[in-house]
């Protein structure tokens, strides 16, 4: 018998608690949420982050920082003029290898990578890879360049314009 009281009182106070715990959190809700939490349990030991002019983001493109927007590039597309460009630059030959190569870590190069290549296997040419390559120097743009095995090389490095950083 002694054990279904304390099993009793148990759970007696357990729903007690649980009653307090759920009017806690309704009452704080009502009067700041968070806030009050914090000083509840903190009693003032945590201090608001205030605003710090001395914040300096250099070369970041999109997001906010620095209390500042800054917008990223577009990315690439390829529009009717650089198709018929890219068409132009190639060999008539269509059975040449074309390997299109883009700078390796670089999501946006590789997109454009992927839709030359896609714009190139419609059009009847034979993409024969895809590679992410580092460069030895920083390389903007696209060019084409003819390996010494005859296969096609369209390069892609990043967007933008290297003169304007």
């Amino acid at each position: 018998m002694a054990s279904e009281k304390t099993k009793v009182k148990s759970t007696s106070w357990a729903l007690v608690w649980s009653v307090i715990l759920i009017l806690s959190t309704i009452f704080a809700m009502l009067n700041g949420g968070y806030d009050f939490f914090q000083k509840l349990f903190h009693k003032g030991s945590i201090k608001k982050n205030s605003f710090s002019p001395s914040v300096v983001s250099v070369q970041q493109s999109g997001g906010i920082t620095a209390h500042t927007v800054n917008f990223a590039k577009p990315d690439r597309h390829m529009d009717e003029r650089y198709k018929q460009g890219l068409l132009s630059g190639l060999p008539k030959n269509k059975k040449i290898k074309i390997i299109i190569i883009t700078t390796l870590g670089d999501t946006e190069s590789r997109l454009f990578g992927e839709e030359i290549k896609s714009f190139l296997v419609v059009n009847g040419w034979i993409v024969d890879r895809m590679l992410g390559t580092i460069w030895r120097e920083p390389f903007f743009g696209e060019k084409l360049v003819e390996d010494k095995d005859g296969n096609i090389q369209i390069q892609i490095g990043a967007k933008g314009n290297p003169k304007a950083r």
